[in-house]
């Protein structure tokens, strides 16, 4: 049963005690694991929604053009990548969540506003905080010319 931890002073227990409590409070008298995968199916659901989404153009393209931007203001140093200013492709989105934390990569082809073509490899990461440490967020993005 939850216990109360004794360093953090938080209550805390193992996934089966969650799913068997979420499943008492629900009171239908079904069990822990169809509780638990209604809710990863619905996580499936909303990532597939959501990875269809990012592969209209339109959408890759704001997509882009904001994180892009943010990736270029970093460092000053750095030679700037290109803005885009229109996506030909999108080749592949993958959303996807770990224990404690969401990924999203994006594999696009662009044209910058001088009318050349990059292919661009988006990722991102974000990580749940605990007691102990704050949320992480970590970006990384490839781009290079093509012909």
């Amino acid at each position: 049963m939850p216990r109360v931890d004794a360093i953090t002073g938080c209550t805390v227990m193992t996934m089966g005690e969650f799913w068997q409590g979420e499943a008492a409070r629900e009171g239908k008298g079904r069990a822990p694991a169809d509780l638990m995968h209604e809710m990863y199916a619905e996580i499936d659901d909303s990532d597939a929604k959501e990875a269809a989404r990012l592969r209209d153009p339109g959408t890759a393209l704001a997509l882009l053009r904001e994180k892009i931007a943010e990736w270029n203001e970093v460092d000053p140093d750095f030679t700037p990548y290109p803005l885009p200013v229109k996506v030909e492709s999108v080749e592949s989105v993958i959303i996807g969540h770990r224990r404690g934390g969401d990924t999203l990569e994006l594999v696009a082809t662009y044209r910058a506003g001088n009318h050349t073509r990059f292919r661009v490899h988006l990722s991102e990461a974000s990580y749940a905080g605990s007691f102990y440490e704050p949320p992480d967020y970590e970006i990384n993005i490839v781009v290079g010319r093509v012909k």
